[in-house]
């Protein structure tokens, strides 16, 4: 038996929430060799705050590229990892078009375990903030 169709049909909440493809990080947009990640790590440009350690370089490429180091010492298990990951990724498809072309590599400190996700993108954003105004 069909249903009859409402007259105003209300939007399926799961496709409001999920991210498009279209919005996600490309592969251009993160660090794959070790390589990349050494030359972020070795960088001199350092920031950090209670959550988060982020060492950033100058690339030659187009756009701010992303490199996460998230350690089961600093995140716990595999769950709370994911989480501060998905947090990362998210924040930083966020402001990568305000930040200069740079490849940043974000870890983790214990404390983002901990760390409730509204805390995550505050603390996240006040370290975007302070590349974008970085010399």
């Amino acid at each position: 038996m069909r249903r009859a169709a409402s007259a105003s049909p209300s939007p399926n909440v799961a496709d409001e929430c999920r991210t498009s493809r279209r919005h996600g990080l490309r592969p251009d947009h993160k660090l794959h060799t070790a390589a990349e990640f050494e030359r972020a790590r070795r960088a001199r440009n350092r920031l950090t705050d209670a959550l988060f350690v982020v060492q950033y370089a100058a690339n030659e490429s187009t756009g701010a590229r992303l490199g996460m180091a998230v350690s089961t010492r600093a995140a716990g298990n595999s769950v709370n990892r994911n989480r501060l990951r998905r947090l990362i990724r998210e924040s930083f498809r966020m402001h990568r078009e305000e930040l200069p072309a740079v490849d940043v590599l974000v870890s983790a400190r214990s404390a983002s375990a901990k760390a409730v996700n509204p805390a995550v993108f505050e603390s996240l954003a006040r370290l975007w903030q302070a590349i974008r105004t970085a010399p």
